[in-house]
């Protein structure tokens, strides 16, 4: 559950970040967070943002197998 939470919250700060960004900008200001995905040494995380829910992938990167 910890991590439904971080992530809820990293997911709406994300959302945030792009209507800051598209503030001084000319469009009709319709940017909207559709992926975001993160990775370091030992997992990647795709987040996909839908109305009502929240699609979270957490990949382990293990080494390839020969």
């Amino acid at each position: 559950m910890a991590h439904a939470s971080a992530l809820s919250d990293l997911t709406a700060r994300a959302s945030s970040m792009i209507g800051m960004l598209n503030q001084n900008e000319s469009d009709d200001g319709d940017d909207e967070l559709t992926f975001l995905r993160m990775r370091s040494k030992h997992r990647e995380v795709m987040i996909s943002p839908e109305k009502g829910f929240i699609l979270v992938v957490i990949q382990n990167m293990n080494k390839t197998e020969s």
